[in-house]
């Protein structure tokens, strides 16, 4: 499963990728409203950037799935069954929850 088809997956079976993007971008508008007034991006580099942590996000989770799913067996099919057997879904769910951007500063 490339990262598109990953991202349609969850996509369609949950709300991951959706509440990831919107801490992300609190985050990022948090941090624009530190900087200096003529600084600050705009809406559209905010976005932008909030794209590019969805991205890792999900190249993160892919690599990691890999690792754990046999080579001979790296099909759509194995993919979604490995989500099912180890109730992956709800444990990124719970995750995404409980991720906290900027928390070290």
């Amino acid at each position: 499963m490339n990262t598109h088809e990953l991202a349609a997956y969850l996509d369609e079976n949950s709300t991951i990728l959706a509440n990831f993007k919107t801490k992300v971008i609190a985050y990022l508008e948090d941090k624009n409203e530190q900087r200096q007034p003529a600084k600050r991006y705009n809406d559209a580099q905010i976005r932008r950037q909030s794209e590019k942590y969805v991205a890792q996000f999900i190249d993160n989770i892919q690599a990691q799935i890999e690792r754990a799913i046999p080579s001979q067996h790296h099909t759509p099919e194995a993919w979604m069954t490995y989500f099912d057997n180890h109730n992956l879904l709800e444990e990124l769910e719970l995750a995404v929850a409980e991720t906290e951007f900027g928390a070290e500063e």
